[in-house]
């Protein structure tokens, strides 16, 4: 990308890629000044605002980065990752109604994001709604079997099903 931007230092998309090269690698001040020169030469790039807003929660700076995924879907209602963005973010807020409002928008327009659906499966079982949550964790088990969250959503569902031997 280093290479494409020196032939051609207006290439906004290789300032965008290598912001998520960054991003990957955790190089956090990196990756900010790489979308950021992206954004100067194509300011409405979706996916350099995403990735923005991701490195400024990397950053512990969850205003800032909500406000980036709110002009991602202003830009592109279709773009599900900033609604599971913002839903994680309002999730950590405890604004339990608007993270299930976001994360729900996000499996609406792709019913196949499986983290999503750990995600509001987990919020349903923190507030109580086991059955709710047993579904929405086993969806999420069945679309990605072998995602990160796996491990947790089982013990999840474990404890939910244990709760249920009780009660009868």
């Amino acid at each position: 990308y280093k290479e494409a931007i020196k032939a051609n230092p207006k290439l906004e998309q290789a300032y965008s890629n290598l912001g998520l090269l960054y991003t990957a690698q955790k190089s956090w001040t990196r990756a900010m000044e790489a979308f950021e020169k992206a954004l100067e030469i194509k300011p409405d790039r979706t996916t350099s605002l995403n990735g923005l807003g991701s490195v400024l929660f990397a950053m512990k700076k969850p205003e800032e980065a909500l406000k980036k995924w709110k002009r991602v879907v202003e830009l592109n209602p279709k773009f599900e990752s900033a609604y599971y963005n913002m839903g994680y973010v309002y999730e950590n807020d405890d604004k339990f109604m608007e993270a299930l409002k976001v994360y729900n928008k996000a499996v609406e327009l792709n019913p196949r994001m499986a983290d999503s659906y750990y995600r509001m499966g987990t919020m349903m079982n923190k507030k109580e709604h086991p059955a709710q949550a047993l579904v929405l964790l086993n969806k999420a088990i069945s679309l990605e079997p072998a995602g990160d969250f796996v491990r947790d959503a089982r013990k999840q569902i474990s404890g939910i099903k244990k709760e249920f031997k009780k009660e009868e």
